[in-house]
């Protein structure tokens, strides 16, 4: 019965850890591929803006519907407010007033500010 018991406990945390380890490897890998994006967008290297743009917001939804573990649904939400600071980046700096140094200034700031607050990084 104990020993019955000691594996089914094992079984039980053997799962949630890997439920843990799951989402933290999605989160980084969503966060990297935004970041790469951003980073593509921001130094003009993107083959299709569009296509980028698209990108973003598709990483957008799968972190907004990926299962997120109790403890983590925080840091999910500071992960939602990173994706969509760059896509709002993305969006703003595309449009005719993109020269404006003060505004991207203050948006790289914003986002370091989220960064840090997810701190995935």
């Amino acid at each position: 019965m104990m020993v019955t018991c000691s594996l089914l406990l094992k079984n039980f945390w053997t799962q949630k850890e890997l439920g843990i380890t799951s989402y933290l490897t999605k989160v980084h890998d969503y966060y990297q591929q935004s970041e790469t994006i951003l980073i593509n967008f921001l130094t003009g290297t993107l083959g299709n803006l569009a296509q980028s743009k698209a990108e973003q917001e598709n990483l957008l939804v799968k972190v907004k519907n990926l299962k997120t573990p109790t403890n983590f649904q925080e840091n999910q939400q500071d992960l939602i407010a990173v994706i969509q600071h760059r896509q709002d980046m993305m969006k703003y700096l595309e449009g005719p007033t993109h020269s404006d140094q003060i505004q991207l200034s203050q948006s790289l700031i914003e986002l370091s500010v989220k960064q840090e607050l997810l701190r995935i990084v």
